[in-house]
């Protein structure tokens, strides 16, 4: 079976005006999930840029993973192939959009709550939750210091000024991380005592709060995070479980 996977959550050169699919670079954690998907696959992928998406057409399957970059007429044609549809966050609303996530095989998602704003809109045939594949054993917990930790993207949504009040009201001190490396950011969740993370927007799910609670942090959140929507969320050996058998339950789900 011939399998395309169309995307525009692909490694890429951030300094580039025209985002190409270049090796070793990450703009956020849709693509380091997916990446994390391909590497796991049971069968070979063809990786196909939401630009070329008429070369995915002539697949036995089709796998669609973002929808930003697809014209509207893209997403009607694939529709009709009875897609796997994967989305990360919550989408803008059209009508294109809408027959593809109507259409789709499976419609894979992270969260519940993720799942009932897409409901609210439209009528997938089939819904599958599945968090995004995570390695626990990269998280580590240490002496905790009694401290907190904000560490996102740099954008008003992202809740810093929120995080920046409630260290204020509580007496706390706030270390805030953006663009950190990977790295630095696993090794301040492993000392700090809690993560904060109250973001104004809606987010499916937040793979810094799941790390966060796999190091041990006392998470300060709200609802707009999706993955407090997950029934024991906060346990951090339920949560284990579930991200590193993740890409398997993936697999078994988006493929016919």
């Amino acid at each position: 079976m011939s399998v395309a996977w169309v995307t525009h959550h692909l490694p890429r050169d951030t300094d580039s005006a025209n985002p190409a699919h270049l090796p070793g670079k990450y703009v956020g954690g849709a693509e380091m999930t997916d990446a994390t998907l391909l590497e796991a696959a049971p069968l070979d992928i063809d990786l196909v840029p939401a630009w070329e998406w008429e070369r995915a057409l002539s697949a036995d399957h089709i796998i669609v993973t973002g929808t930003d970059l697809l014209p509207d007429e893209a997403m009607k044609r694939l529709a009709a192939t009875k897609p796997t549809v994967f989305l990360h966050h919550e989408q803008t609303r059209n009508e294109a959009r809408r027959q593809l996530i109507n259409g789709a095989r499976v419609l894979i998602l992270h969260t519940p709550a993720h799942e009932a704003i897409e409901r609210q809109w439209t009528q997938p045939q089939r819904v599958e939750l599945v968090l995004s594949p995570m390695n626990p054993a990269e998280c580590h917990i240490e002496a905790k210091q009694d401290h907190a930790v904000w560490a996102q993207r740099l954008h008003d949504l992202k809740g810093p000024l929120a995080a920046r009040m409630w260290a204020s009201e509580n007496n706390i001190k706030l270390k805030m991380l953006t663009n950190a490396p990977r790295a630095e950011v696993l090794d301040s969740l492993a000392v700090a005592r809690w993560f904060v993370h109250l973001p104004l927007g809606f987010e499916s799910e937040s793979r810094a709060t799941i790390e966060a609670v796999l190091s041990g942090c006392k998470c300060i959140t709200n609802d707009r995070v999706g993955i407090t929507s997950v029934d024991g969320w906060q346990d951090a050996g339920r949560l284990s479980e579930m991200v590193s058998t993740a890409a398997q339950t993936w697999w078994k789900v988006a493929l016919p």
